[in-house]
């Protein structure tokens, strides 16, 4: 709970793992062990989970660059957020913009 608390509250910065294993006083096996069991997800997936959804709001609630929302989200490479996106979404972030707003509009 006091790692999960932590990656929501700092998702936006760069969030070291080393610092989650201080925090919770786990070796680094054991807490991917916990992570996982108690997420269901890997400690990478849930950072990128967090921080997708952050940069979904961002894209349908302003008119920011893409660029600075992925960087703004925690996102150090926009050819990650983009290949991530992709893959999570099914299209890119533009076309996620786009199609929602279309679909809000009719």
């Amino acid at each position: 709970a006091k790692a999960v608390r932590h990656l929501v509250a700092n998702f936006r910065d760069e969030v070291k793992l080393e610092d989650l294993l201080k925090l919770t006083g786990m070796s680094r096996p054991t807490f991917a062990r916990q992570f996982k069991i108690h997420s269901g997800r890997s400690f990478s997936e849930f950072m990128n989970g967090i921080r997708l959804q952050a940069a979904c709001r961002e894209l349908l609630e302003t008119d920011r660059s893409v660029l600075e929302i992925s960087l703004d989200c925690g996102f150090n490479q926009i050819s990650f957020f983009n290949r991530l996106f992709k893959r999570e979404k099914g299209c890119s972030p533009s076309d996620f913009r786009r199609g929602c707003r279309e679909l809000r509009t009719s």
